[in-house]
């Protein structure tokens, strides 16, 4: 790989060349996959692997305390409030930014493998024995994985060995020729039971659907003639409704008709007068009731005739000599 090209003086740089160069397979496989790149970098951020920290320019201002003083109140209030003023951390925290079209090139894709390996050699502390022999051999992929699974308080030499050889041991399963061949004999048996099974639930399946049918038939043909009584029903009073509305509207169709060409001053002449006779009509006195008013009013006549006066003489006085 370029970039690392001196030979480790201890097992430490070896163990951290070895992660380097999986760092730099990690970045081979995916700088030319955006989604993918994505994450193995959100992974590297999760576990702190591009944080670099550096001593903080700030220096914060050194508080002095008059011990003289202390027994004042206002003094003590005021000490209190500058301690717990917020103050400039010693150290200052940057995260490192990837460019994945820069991976291209040879050195800057050397310098970011060589620093995640540095920077996970940290990470991890000391390793020795089996774990170190384990961790050697961990791949490119089970790292990916790793990174993925643990937590970041998991991230230890012990817990890191402990899923590689998981995954070490489910690839040499995988791989065992024992094991495919136990595979395949469970799958042969599977689909030959899956097969008896579809045969016996092939009678079972078609009575299902049969009595589904009659069932489903008996529904709908109970369901139409709901819906049939419903529009019957509908229907019905729907002209009933028609009928009702023509029989109000007749007397303002027929009276549209007796008014086409008409102006609207014998229009409202008709009316008036129509309005009279629907009056009179409707307060058309009894034939008792008029026998009594016109024998009322022939009383009356009969008695102004006789007993009225005017200048000493009566109504039949003055109508006498007309007849003599």
């Amino acid at each position: 790989m370029n970039g690392i090209a001196t030979l480790p003086s201890s097992i430490s740089d070896k163990f951290r060349m070895i992660l380097s160069h999986r760092f730099d397979n990690i970045f081979t496989r995916y700088r030319h996959d955006e989604l993918g790149f994505k994450r193995v970098v959100d992974l590297f951020r999760k576990h702190g692997l591009l944080t670099v920290v550096s001593p903080s320019p700030f220096k914060p201002v050194e508080i002095e305390v008059d011990e003289s003083r202390l027994d004042d109140a206002r003094y003590r209030r005021w000490l209190i409030k500058k301690l717990k003023a917020p103050r400039p951390s010693k150290n200052v925290f940057h995260t490192l930014q990837i460019d994945r079209v820069r991976l291209v090139e040879d050195d800057y894709r050397a310098a970011f493998s060589d620093f995640l390996g540095a920077s996970l050699e940290s990470r991890l502390g000391t390793v020795e024995g089996v774990e170190l022999a384990v961790l050697i051999r961990m791949t490119s992929d089970i790292l990916i994985d790793g990174l993925d699974k643990l937590k970041l308080f998991e991230l230890t030499p012990e817990m890191l060995a402990q899923f590689a050889l998981r995954k070490f041991t489910e690839q040499a399963i995988d791989n065992s020729p024992h094991y495919q061949k136990a595979v395949a004999m469970i799958r042969d048996v599977a689909e030959q039971e899956r097969q008896k099974l579809r045969a016996s639930m092939a009678v079972f399946n078609q009575q299902l659907m049969a009595d589904f049918d009659e069932s489903n038939r008996a529904i709908m043909a109970d369901v139409n003639r709901r819906a049939d009584a419903y529009i019957a029903d509908m229907r019905a009073r729907q002209a009933e409704r028609q009928a009702k509305e023509d029989e109000e509207s007749a007397p303002r169709r027929a009276l549209e008709a007796a008014n086409a060409g008409k102006t609207e001053q014998e229009i409202f002449r008709e009316s008036v007068i129509r309005r009279e006779r629907e009056w009179r009509a409707a307060n058309r006195m009894s034939t008792k009731a008029r026998v009594l008013l016109w024998s009322t009013v022939s009383v009356v006549a009969v008695a102004l005739a006789a007993f009225l006066e005017v200048d000493g003489a009566t109504l039949l006085d003055v109508v006498k000599p007309l007849f003599d």
